[in-house]
């Protein structure tokens, strides 16, 4: 990827947690985030042979206090999400198997 936050940010691997209790799934993802100033990538994969879920937190500086829209860069999905619950709770991910998605985080106020 030819973005600034890729090669000049800080990397982070995200801690994943189960969606719900006897779902060990969450073991399939993996989740990167890089960041540089406001710009925020979180790029993630169900590295599995099954559908999967989990919550994703990402170790984003300053995401409480705020709205996201979350554009996934490899299609046409838009997400907003309140930055307190993602940085508390995390991300609800349900993906097919070998599903990804690459996230740029905008900040859309307060």
């Amino acid at each position: 990827m030819a973005r600034p936050e890729v090669h000049a940010g800080d990397w982070r691997l995200a801690s994943c947690r189960p969606a719900w209790e006897g779902n060990p799934t969450d073991d399939q993802f993996i989740v990167s985030s890089w960041e540089l100033e406001e710009r925020r990538l979180l790029a993630v994969a169900n590295y599995g042979p099954n559908q999967g879920q989990c919550f994703a937190v990402p170790a984003f500086s300053n995401l409480p206090g705020r709205r996201w829209r979350l554009v996934d860069l490899l299609s046409d999905a838009q997400y907003q999400r309140d930055g307190a619950a993602l940085a508390e709770q995390g991300l609800y991910l349900d993906m097919p198997p070998w599903g990804h998605h690459v996230f740029a985080l905008e900040p859309m106020g307060r």
